[in-house]
């Protein structure tokens, strides 16, 4: 009897900063390990740009192939860059698409850039899996994350309260599920975080965790641009102080 060949379905990870990656890695991890898919890996934005640390190398190092990149960030840092981004994005992925014909999109979260994404995937027809999908924000963020909701077809929320916002939305809840943050596969794997060198990638100074340490993270509201500096100013101050009074390196 003639054998007959069954074609494998092509399922293509976009990727577009490097926050992207450290949530998706798990993601990309088990898909690399199933024999039954192609997997391919699609890069662009600040991934590939030097004063970001060319990420896009983290990938490679880690032993994933990356099959496309792109170039889709407009220098600026504001609205207009922002929405030029978006373009760029819905133009150059397109082109990927067309060459690459996968069965399924990956995208994560709610960068502008995974908006421009969703669209060029949706208008080619193209099955979208959205994670981290249904979250609430209020800034900018939340409108992209919804937007490309609508545009996808499958849904992984992180939590329960995200899951019930997505099927508010009028989302098929059969396609809906809820298996949390890829972002805690990662770290219950991590046996000893001071040995994770990967931690140490990328921009700005080299984390020690021999010395005590304080995390600060600040997420500026993009829809008040003229706010964020004078912000910033106030917590670099307040640090300086800190650092003053209890001996701690600020980097």
């Amino acid at each position: 009897m003639k054998k007959i060949l069954v074609k494998k379905p092509k399922i293509l990870v976009f990727l577009c900063d490097r926050a992207n990656y450290g949530r998706l890695k798990p993601v990309i991890q088990e898909l690399y390990l199933r024999k039954n898919v192609n997997v391919e890996i699609a890069c662009c934005g600040s991934m590939l740009l030097e004063k970001y640390g060319f990420s896009y190398k983290v990938i490679q190092n880690e032993g994933f192939k990356i099959n496309y990149k792109f170039y889709s960030e407009v220098d600026g840092a504001n609205h207009t860059s922002m929405t030029k981004s978006i373009a760029l994005t819905i133009n150059d992925f397109s082109n990927v698409l067309n060459s690459s014909k996968p069965d399924k999109v990956v995208i994560i979260g709610d960068r502008y850039e995974a908006l421009g994404a969703a669209i060029a995937a949706s208008f080619q027809n193209i099955t979208i899996a959205h994670i981290q999908g249904g979250e609430k924000s209020g800034s900018i963020d939340e409108s992209i994350r919804h937007a490309i909701t609508k545009f996808s077809h499958i849904h992984f929320p992180a939590t329960k309260e995200a899951e019930k916002n997505i099927i508010q939305m009028g989302e098929n809840k059969k396609f809906v599920f809820n298996y949390g943050c890829p972002s805690v596969d990662y770290l219950l794997k991590l046996k000893n975080l001071s040995n994770n060198c990967s931690l140490n990638y990328g921009v700005g100074a080299k984390i020690s965790f021999d010395k005590k340490y304080l995390i600060v993270i600040y997420h500026p509201d993009t829809k008040n641009n003229n706010e964020i500096q004078p912000i910033v100013e106030r917590l670099l101050d307040s640090l300086s102080s800190l650092k003053n009074s209890n001996n701690l390196v600020v980097a």
